[in-house]
């Protein structure tokens, strides 16, 4: 693993509350990303342990912040419910399918507008291509993006049918 190249002389827990100042002062961190960047300078877990509680006990470290804020990331950058949830449970942060659908209620996000949305990036100005080989490429790539995003296939290709009817 990455080694910081700015590993601390002693570890304390005034020393690692410090570090966590700085670190939050700049953006929001989830408990395990916060405990990671810590031990990756060298501080030691009990420290560590110590210094979150006093950060949280003062309202500096709050975890829901951090997933609020990525919630709402992943949703505008146009990935599903499930998608997000993956990513979360990926960082450790688990999180219920039916939390993350109240966001996309509270925004007014629907999974097809986000899908279009994502099309309108793949498929060039010019439109869809009257070359029959060109246009199974194109709804192809364009298929595969809407994916990695982590929406059904079914419901990308209908999308682009539809799309592809309207022009």
């Amino acid at each position: 693993m990455f080694q910081s190249k700015y590993k601390i002389k002693e570890s304390s827990t005034k020393e690692a509350y410090n570090a966590i100042l700085r670190l939050l002062a700049k953006r929001d961190y989830s408990f395990n990303k916060l405990t990671a960047k810590l031990k990756q300078k060298g501080f030691d877990s009990s420290h560590i342990e110590e210094a979150i509680a006093m950060a949280q006990n003062k309202g500096y470290f709050r975890e829901e912040n951090y997933i609020n804020a990525k919630i709402k990331t992943l949703m505008f950058k146009g990935n599903s419910t499930h998608s997000i949830k993956m990513a979360l449970d990926f960082e450790g942060l688990k999180i219920e399918q039916e939390y993350i659908q109240e966001y996309f209620d509270e925004y007014r996000v629907d999974h097809d507008d986000q899908i279009k949305q994502l099309m309108r990036k793949k498929i060039p100005k010019t439109g869809i291509p009257d070359d029959r080989e060109e246009r199974y490429k194109l709804k192809g790539k364009v298929i595969r993006f809407v994916m990695s995003k982590g929406h059904s296939t079914s419901v990308a290709s209908r999308l682009f049918d539809e799309w592809e009817n309207e022009t």
